[in-house]
């Protein structure tokens, strides 16, 4: 994704036949941090504004995470 002359890489991209919409992956190595939510929601929007096509529903956008918090 081009956005005003820098790069941004979503991890995987693919197209869901039966829910007709793409859905975005982003692989996290730590846990999850409030900003990874705000990176997707920048890839939603774009996908959803110059790459989704007629008939085709909005992005879904998932985020997987190797680590995780402690219990305390």
């Amino acid at each position: 994704i081009n956005v005003d002359d820098e790069d941004f890489y979503l991890d995987l991209l693919f197209f869901h036949r039966r829910l007709r919409r793409l859905v975005a992956v982003e692989l996290k190595l730590g846990k999850f941090m409030p900003a990874d939510s705000g990176q997707m929601e920048f890839y939603l929007r774009y996908l959803n504004r110059y790459e989704r096509l007629p008939g085709e529903e909005s992005p879904l956008g998932l985020i997987l995470c190797a680590g995780k918090s402690e219990p305390r």
